[in-house]
């Protein structure tokens, strides 16, 4: 088989990259140079590489079949990076995402223009900040002691329990001590502290549902456990923070449409903790935008009551460029699953064992999740239209919107789809237009009884909001049938009247793109007064699909 055709950088856009990026690495956990001398005093050595953002061809990481060619070689669509990075962010294409690549993008060029702007300190005020640095800064001698005491703290201290895995730091509040248990046992516990009634809810919540817990104390003591005892002598005031071992865990639903002609599985990814009366189980999708936790309840040897919550959080991609979301769609399809007839079971692996499955349809009675549903409808069709028009709009979680505009905006991406289709009503049965027969050899005069395709065009589209953004649409264009009634000719001959009627039962379709021309024809009426704004009817549902 042959290789799909790539578009690859040509030399220009390649210089045009690194220069933009000051031949600096791109990735910011990098930003290694990327030219230098080479052995010989006339030669240079460059490890930098012009990225594709998007892959050079169909197959490739990151592939956006929406983009032209001449969008993939351009320099929007490449990053500057060195040979390692390069061959990193394509090996690994779910953490290094497109949104990632742009970026790491503009933080580069962000701080090459710095680099430009900003003037070099001389030598001299380079000797003499050290000197204040080292005036206050401690010694290596100084850090080293440091780092001993740490050492030795946690020495003696894992020689008090051999259970228990000790280690010391410094943090913003002080000395910190970060205890973890190796194997279980069991110690005693006494807190006293100013809210004991907060105090015994949060353990009670530790030790049912391994729930995490952080308790103000006014003192605390331990029993059982050497180290536990010796660090709770005389300790006053301060705060215990409890956080359950997790295990890794998976959710699936499973979910089959109303003729359970097919099923549907999406996975979960996520952490298991445990309680003596239940077990939390805890998974995201797409990135944290959807956000699962089911708590089985435990009695005995049998599970008893579950609990499932699901939560939408499209915080994760507030100003964010809407083209760059790959999970929107996603999200939006899932949540459709849900608030439909679909049927939704539930099964959960935890702890090597697997339990359900759950039926969980009852979760599309949430209210919340039909609001995230209208939401994400607006944003999918924000996104399409986005995309079509190739404009760089940000998504803005929580953005308001009236039913107008959310109606404006299916029109649009109706239109971007080319499904966009005009009810009866919105233009007269019988059309009127003229045929320059003069105009072009290739035009030809109808005849009656003759089907004919019509182009309506408009000679201006409208403006509408986008997450705030107004945007002016591209005039719609559409393909009409329509059967022949009368020619008349006018004049010299050379132009014909001609009387049509639209073929009922036949959908009118409009798009921004021009379609194929069937005829040069002029129309007698330019604009039929109010037909873009009767196209859809204006009493479209909040939870209808967007149009994508």
């Amino acid at each position: 088989m042959g290789r799909a055709a790539r578009d690859d950088f040509n030399a220009a856009a390649r210089q045009k990259l690194a220069e933009r990026a000051g031949y600096i690495c791109s990735n910011p956990d990098c930003r290694n140079g990327t030219v230098g001398p080479a052995g010989t005093p006339t030669e240079s050595v460059s490890i930098g590489v012009a990225a594709h953002i998007c892959a050079a061809a169909k197959g490739g990481p990151r592939f956006d079949p929406l983009q032209s060619p001449a969008e993939r070689r351009s320099l929007e669509n490449g990053i500057w990076v060195c040979h390692s990075c390069s061959r990193r962010i394509d090996g690994d294409v779910t953490t290094y995402t497109r949104e990632l690549l742009r970026d790491w993008k503009r933080g580069a060029e962000q701080l090459a223009l710095r680099h430009l702007v900003e003037s070099h300190i001389s030598e001299t005020v380079v000797q003499e900040r050290m000197r204040t640095m080292l005036s206050i800064v401690p010694s290596p001698q100084a850090h080293n002691a440091v780092t001993s005491v740490h050492r030795a703290t946690e020495a003696f201290l894992n020689g008090k329990d051999k259970r228990i895995a000790v280690k010391s730091s410094f943090g913003p509040e002080g000395h910190v001590l970060e205890l973890v248990a190796k194997e279980n046992f069991d110690v005693k516990l006494r807190l006293t502290g100013t809210d004991m009634e907060a105090i015994s809810a949060a353990m009670a919540a530790v030790s049912a549902h391994g729930e995490v817990a952080s308790i103000e104390f006014t003192d605390l003591r331990f029993f059982g456990s050497a180290l536990l005892e010796y660090l709770s002598e005389d300790r006053g005031p301060g705060r215990l923070e409890l956080t359950p071992v997790t295990e890794q865990a998976m959710l699936t639903l499973k979910l089959q449409p109303p003729d359970g002609t097919t099923t549907e599985e999406v996975h979960f990814e996520g952490a298991a903790t445990a309680g003596r009366q239940s077990v939390t189980v805890r998974g995201e999708l797409y990135g944290g935008a959807v956000v699962i936790a089911v708590r089985v309840h435990v009695a005995g040897e049998r599970l008893g009551s579950l609990d499932v919550t699901l939560e939408v959080s499209t915080a994760v991609w507030n100003r964010k460029d809407l083209r760059s979301l790959p999970h929107l769609q996603k999200t939006f399809e899932l949540l459709s699953r849900l608030l439909s007839d679909w049927n939704c079971k539930l099964e959960v692996f935890a702890y090597g064992k697997s339990a359900g499955p759950w039926d969980i349809t009852r979760l599309s009675e949430a209210p919340l999740l039909r609001t995230h549903a209208v939401r994400l409808s607006y944003a999918c069709n924000a996104q399409l239209v986005a995309k079509h028009l190739k404009l760089e709009i940000p998504f803005i979680d929580g953005h308001p919107f009236k039913k107008d505009e959310y109606n404006a905006l299916q029109r649009a991406a109706h239109a971007a789809s080319g499904t966009l289709a005009a009810p009866d009503s919105s233009y007269d049965e019988f059309v009127e237009f003229v045929v320059n027969s003069a105009s072009a050899d290739d035009v030809f005069v109808p005849t009656p009884k003759q089907r004919i395709s019509l182009i309506l065009r408009f000679p201006k589209g409208e403006r509408i909001s986008v997450f705030g953004v107004p945007v002016d649409l591209p005039p719609l264009v559409g393909n009409t049938l329509c059967d022949v009634i009368e020619v008349t000719p006018i004049a010299d001959g050379t132009r014909h009247r001609v009387t049509a009627r639209k073929v009922s039962g036949v959908a009118s379709l409009y798009t921004f793109t021009p379609p194929t021309k069937s005829a040069d024809v002029e129309m007698l009426s330019t604009e039929v007064p109010g037909l873009f704004a009767s196209i859809v009817d204006d009493n479209t549902p909040e939870s209808d699909s967007p149009r994508t």
